[in-house]
């Protein structure tokens, strides 16, 4: 552990102090920073509240997969965002898809501004280093009938060595922050250059800049890719961008380009034996 760091109430508070968050809570130890974040939100807690954990026993990632974050290896953050009322013509750039792409794109480019290397996002919401897989985030949404009410953004950086498991099959190749760029990580610079981000392109949620931004960091755009669905068909195309709703835009054909919604889907690249 970098003896500069620490992570607690006092050191988050210090350093996020500026920022026009909805409160910072510190957990030594929690189950999932989503479900504490879910826990407040039932309390009250306001719009922008975030949560910060410094071990994860029973973290959540897609499609029901755990996600461990052990003591001074990783970031666990969750933020509790309250979508603002949209009209009917609006309602695609406020999704739970797009959500996630406000945090994939807010992890990227804090590793980006804080350690000058290129990030990717893998869609739907994995972050890449040396075609590593160094980050998630999770989405949890909250309806009230069809309108969405409140989104618990969950995101995940293996910061340093030890925060990838050591006996669990990997879907993915994974690895460190530290490890692709070579140097020690100081989690509070990383969790406020996230916020900062994420803070940012929350205000321009529905602009084409964001759109422009989130297809623009995506891994493996312009290239031939598959996707296996839950029932194990495959689907092969070039990855061309997204919809406004976070769905997959892939060209099947010389004229067919077709459209995946974020669920029970997983990508590759051609070029790779990744499963």
């Amino acid at each position: 552990m970098n003896p500069t760091e620490k992570l607690n109430q006092v050191s988050l508070s210090a350093a996020l102090s500026d920022l026009p968050l909805g409160g910072v809570h510190y957990f030594p130890e929690v189950d999932s920073t989503n479900s504490a974040a879910a826990e407040l939100s039932g309390r009250g807690a306001a719009d922008l509240a975030v949560v910060v954990a410094e071990e994860q026993t029973a973290g959540r990632g897609r499609q029901g997969r755990s996600w461990i974050t052990r003591p001074g290896t990783a970031l666990a953050v969750s933020v509790l965002l309250k979508p603002p009322s949209v009209d009917s013509g609006s309602e695609s750039l406020f999704t739970p898809g797009r959500y996630s792409g406000l945090g994939a794109l807010a992890a990227v480019e804090a590793v980006r501004d804080l350690y000058r290397f290129p990030a990717q996002i893998k869609w739907p919401n994995d972050i890449l280093m040396d075609g590593l897989k160094v980050g998630g985030v999770l989405v949890e949404a909250s309806w009230e009938g069809d309108i969405l009410s409140e989104i618990i953004l969950g995101i995940g950086l293996n910061a340093r060595e030890g925060a990838l498991p050591e006996d669990a099959a990997l879907r993915y190749p994974a690895g460190t922050i530290a490890e692709a760029v070579d140097q020690e990580i100081n989690r509070l610079d990383l969790l406020r250059s996230l916020l900062e981000h994420l803070l940012l392109w929350r205000s321009r949620l529905s602009s084409g800049a964001f759109q422009h931004a989130w297809e623009r960091a995506l891994a493996f755009r312009g290239q031939q890719v598959i996707l296996t669905g839950a029932n194990q068909s495959e689907v092969e195309g070039v990855l061309i961008g997204l919809a406004a709703d976070g769905s997959l835009k892939l060209q099947t054909g010389p004229r067919q380009i077709e459209e995946f919604p974020v669920g029970e889907i997983r990508l590759r690249p051609v070029d790779r034996s990744l499963k």
